[in-house]
């Protein structure tokens, strides 16, 4: 594990600094994380993926992502499985860094359901329109949540960090946060929020068997043409400054609550957990994550 000084010493030799409290994110509220790096493993919740269809990972000698080549619906998949979210339900943060490499009709970044009646969802497109996407919500075919174009576009080959958080309501409906962060810069992108029109409870999502990557529910959409290399499930309700800071510290890391400095993924290098506004000034100085550390 490598130390903040030797780090620093990258990208700014010769300059003091000192690194302040990043935003606190409690290891424990991490109940899913599946990393790609060669494996569909579940390396926090022992739940292993099940990949189908035309898949694969990235590089046969230094795995870090896994492609869905979609051409068509039922072609190339992962199914997260059942049991994602706790039976006691909400409040969770899905977070995901993908990247789109071409459109397919109405091909999802996730789709979690029982069938297509019920479930949640974030698409990549709308048909195959670059410019357009859905994030949804529906309960027994009737739309709870619908926001179209939100998020749009995903550009073609360009990666970027994904959140939805839901959270139960007292007059149990559920409010859901959507969000796109670039991420060389870290910057949101666009995001948005909405509640459900009615009663829904985030606990359905526990009972789900069919929680896809890349695919509808749909038989008429395609699967997606995409490269997934980090999925993490949160039991809480991730801020937006925690997102950010998870985003800054890149798939191969994460901020923790304090006992370690860094959180690390076997494929990848560690990477410096900082205060965002402190350090906002050497992003000039960013070294690409997949050969070291990026500020």
């Amino acid at each position: 594990m490598r130390s903040f000084s030797k780090i620093i010493g990258l990208v700014a030799v010769g300059a003091a600094f000192t690194v302040a409290a990043a935003p606190v994110c409690n290891t424990a509220d991490l109940i899913h994380r599946w990393s790609f790096n060669g494996t569909l493993e579940d390396s926090v919740g022992g739940l292993t993926a099940t990949a189908s269809g035309n898949t694969a990972f990235n590089s046969p000698s230094d795995p870090t992502a896994i492609r869905l080549y979609g051409t068509g619906h039922a072609t190339a998949s992962v199914n997260l499985g059942a049991g994602i979210v706790p039976a006691s339900g909400g409040p969770i943060t899905i977070e995901i860094w993908a990247t789109q490499h071409t459109e397919q009709n109405w091909s999802r970044i996730f789709d979690f359901g029982p069938d297509n009646q019920n479930y949640v969802l974030m698409s990549w497109t709308q048909g195959s329109y670059l410019r357009s996407d859905a994030v949804e919500v529906k309960a027994s075919n009737t739309t709870l949540l619908r926001a179209d174009h939100e998020l749009q576009p995903y550009d073609f080959d360009v990666p970027y960090h994904i959140s939805l958080t839901l959270v139960q309501t007292s007059d149990g409906k559920a409010t859901l946060a959507w969000a796109k962060r670039d991420t060389l810069t870290g910057a949101v992108l666009r995001s948005g929020r909405n509640t459900t029109s009615a009663a829904w409870s985030i606990a359905n999502i526990a009972n789900w068997t069919s929680c896809y990557l890349g695919r509808s529910q749909f038989e008429a959409d395609f699967d997606a043409d995409a490269t997934y290399d980090e999925v993490r499930i949160w039991k809480t309700a991730l801020t937006d400054e925690h997102l950010g800071a998870l985003q800054d510290c890149g798939a191969a890391g994460f901020v923790s609550d304090g006992s370690d400095a860094f959180f690390e993924k076997p494929d990848k290098a560690p990477e410096l957990v900082y205060d965002r506004a402190r350090f906002a000034a050497l992003r000039a100085f960013a070294v690409s994550p997949r050969f070291g550390v990026r500020l």
